[in-house]
């Protein structure tokens, strides 16, 4: 199988478990947009909302990019997530409690 068959692959297989968890919180699911927000309030403002997040819901995030210093933070706060790059200058995240 060559290389762009396997990412084709990757792809759909993030999608369905995008839809997977979409699913799984049904209505269950909060809304934040932080594309707009300068360092570091993007990162504050996705810990704040996590923190009034109740169990059985999650987070559905719009960024402007991968948010690397919050995903081991979601680790230390036992959170997972799952992300969705949807162009250069747009990602999104569904965070929810492991």
């Amino acid at each position: 199988m060559n290389h762009v068959k396997r990412a084709d692959i990757a792809l759909k297989i993030a999608a369905l478990q995008i839809i997977f968890f979409f699913l799984k919180f049904k209505n269950n699911i909060q809304t934040i947009d932080v594309r707009s927000l300068e360092m570091p309030l993007p990162m504050l403002t996705i810990l704040d909302a996590l923190d009034k997040l109740p169990a059985e819901n999650a987070l559905y995030v719009y960024h402007k990019r991968i948010p690397v210093f919050l995903l081991p933070e979601l680790s230390e706060r036992k959170f997972d997530y799952r992300i969705k790059e949807i162009s250069a200058g747009e990602v999104h995240l569904l965070i929810f409690r492991k």
